[in-house]
């Protein structure tokens, strides 16, 4: 399975794949967001989990994508479930954001994480659904680490060896999640 842009990653044996916001920062000529939206639509993402928070200084896409997507006889769905940047969720909220992409992965969707940068939500998002798929938290942080080095150099130069997620906090989360018991 490819990846759409090269700020992603695909979580390997799934149908998740993870990243950078696939719309464009304010002011973007439009010209380059429809290339970029159209290489989601290229390998087949078909649902989007947003974790941008409104404060985030970006263009919103799924307009432009919904129509790009319907050109191809394509539907594709959004689910906005916004955390702060730079910050963490409760558990209550995190189980929320899990279920959702559970839940568009069972109905056969290629489902895309995202925040802004695709560094600290959207890692701390990927390593609590690797936990819930049976990894430890230590290990889910290992693969997201190694996940986010197939990125861009650039990217990873700039967030140095810890990568992602990006912050104590983000990393705490992860290492401490646990699914609740179905006893």
């Amino acid at each position: 399975m490819s990846r759409p842009i090269d700020n992603s990653y695909v979580v390997p044996g799934t149908a998740l794949l993870a990243g950078e916001y696939p719309g464009m920062r304010f002011g973007t000529p439009h010209g380059v967001r429809d290339a970029k939206l159209q290489q989601f639509l290229d390998v087949g993402v078909t649902a989007f989990v947003d974790l941008t928070h409104p404060d985030d200084p970006l263009d919103l896409y799924i307009g432009r994508l919904r129509e790009l997507a319907a050109e191809r006889g394509v539907e594709v769905v959004h689910d906005y479930l916004s955390i702060v940047d730079m910050d963490v969720c409760d558990d209550v909220f995190m189980r929320r954001v899990l279920d959702t992409i559970d839940e568009r992965l069972a109905q056969g969707h290629r489902v895309y994480v995202h925040c802004w940068g695709g560094v600290g939500r959207t890692g701390m998002t990927v390593g609590c659904w690797l936990v819930r798929n049976g990894r430890s938290g230590d290990e889910a942080l290992t693969e997201v680490k190694t996940l986010f080095a197939t990125m861009s150099p650039a990217k990873v130069a700039y967030f140095g060896p810890d990568g992602s997620p990006q912050t104590d906090a983000q990393r705490a989360v992860v290492r401490a999640w646990m699914e609740p018991s179905t006893e």
